[in-house]
């Protein structure tokens, strides 16, 4: 299993990419996202297509208060954009804005991000994807 974890802090947001395991990335948000995090997300991606892999990602968004709509916008491309590399992706779901903006998304993407709002099936999600 990977050890890498990074955190990244901007203004009152913090983002923590981990790589659990072999084309799995996890981000785990808190506070407030910004646009200056959208290059974070996209390098930690991109790390594991460069690799020659598909990806899965998953976005533990429970501690997320908010989002500019730059992010947002950004962050619905950017999904679009790694739709044909994307073999999973699923977001753990407590607010109704995130639950909104990832209806955006999925209108963009085909329905490619799939919403949790059970912390226990979320991780049996992440689980699954090690184990692919």
């Amino acid at each position: 299993m990977e050890q890498d974890r990074r955190r990244f802090c901007i203004g009152d947001g913090e983002l923590v990419v981990q790589r659990p395991g072999p084309g799995v990335v996890l981000y785990v948000i808190k506070g407030r996202m910004t646009p200056e995090f959208v290059p974070h997300f996209r390098q930690a991606a991109q790390s594991v297509v460069d690799l020659g892999r598909q990806v899965s990602v998953f976005f533990d968004t429970e501690g997320m208060r908010g989002y500019h709509p730059a992010f947002r916008d950004q962050m619905t491309a950017w999904h679009a954009e790694l739709k044909p590399m994307t073999r999973r992706a699923g977001v753990l779901v407590r607010s109704r804005v995130v639950q909104m903006a990832i209806a955006i998304a999925n209108m963009v993407t085909g329905g490619l991000l799939v919403s949790y709002s059970d912390r226990a099936k979320f991780e049996a999600a992440i689980r699954d994807a090690l184990m692919q």
